[in-house]
């Protein structure tokens, strides 16, 4: 159900932007970020990491792409856990000069892979919120948080898994 609502809203956001009228900007960026891991995955510790981000805009809606990873601890096997991750969605913003709040939900594919057993893997959907503070025309500061849910599983077991982060990021504007 999560993935037909979500995969709903890309469509329209993709037939919204085959019937803008005006040509739309690229926007590049990267920065840092903590990522939580919900209940599934109790035993390992909040992590840290980087991602890197794309998107083109036509007026307020942008298609955006996000690649990331971060590094865990986890606490019973006193091992190290490592996440990583592809966003696919839309976002929605309300440009209010050098402030532009933001929301966004999309598709989400998910890794972690743990040192000395399986790797958990699968999909889900993602939402959030968040702000572009424009420094100038071409450069802004990202600010956002973003939860996931997405099912996992390995070789023996299946899991429900949420995911948060909250990311901080530099982003680089081709107006056109």
């Amino acid at each position: 159900m999560r993935f037909r609502i979500v995969s709903s809203l890309l469509l329209c956001a993709a037939i919204g932007f085959t019937q803008a009228a005006q040509a739309g900007a690229w926007r590049l960026g990267g920065g840092g970020q903590s990522v939580g891991f919900g209940d599934d995955l109790d035993d390992v510790d909040r992590g840290f990491g980087a991602y890197f981000s794309g998107a083109y805009q036509v007026d307020n809606i942008s298609l955006d792409l996000q690649l990331g990873s971060s590094v865990h601890d986890e606490i019973r096997a006193d091992e190290l856990a490592f996440y990583a991750y592809a966003m696919v969605g839309a976002k929605f913003s309300l440009p209010l000069n050098q402030f532009q709040p933001y929301i966004t939900a999309g598709l989400t594919f998910n890794s972690v892979d743990f040192d000395e057993f399986d790797t958990i893997s699968g999909e889900g959907v993602y939402w959030g919120i968040g702000s572009d503070i424009l420094i100038s025309n071409n450069h802004a500061i990202n600010v956002s948080y973003r939860v996931s849910d997405w099912d996992g599983e390995d070789d023996v077991f299946d899991y429900d898994i949420s995911n948060s982060y909250f990311g901080v990021a530099y982003n680089f504007r081709f107006n056109h």
